[in-house]
C-alpha cells in the first residue's frame, strides 16, 4: 500500500536507508492520537498529515496505544477502500 501526499505543499523527502523509498523529514507519533478526545478527532489528525505529504507515522507501544491504533486501523481501512 502507498501513502501519497494529496497536498500542494509536500513535506520534503529523504531515503530511506538503503532502500529505494523515500520518507518525510518529519513524522507523526502515535502517542498524541491516544490522547485527543475521539478516534474521529485521531484519524482526521493522520488525514491531515498525509495531505501534507507526511508519510513516517511511529505507533511504538504506549499508553495510549490501543486508541491510537484504532486511528491507525480507521486510516488503512479508508486507504484500501476505494471511495464510490
Amino acid at each position: 500500500m502507498s501513502i501519497e501526499s494529496t497536498g500542494t505543499k509536500a513535506i520534503p523527502r529523504r531515503p530511506f536507508g538503503r532502500y529505494a523509498d523515500e520518507i518525510s523529514i518529519i513524522g507523526l507519533g502515535g502517542y498524541h492520537l491516544g490522547t485527543v478526545g475521539t478516534v474521529t478527532e485521531s484519524v482526521r489528525i493522520v488525514h491531515e498529515a498525509i495531505d501534507t505529504g507526511i508519510n513516517l507515522f511511529d505507533n511504538a507501544g504506549s499508553t495510549t496505544k490501543a486508541r491510537a491504533s484504532g486511528a491507525w486501523g480507521a486510516r488503512s481501512q479508508a486507504v484500501a477502500t476505494p471511495s464510490s
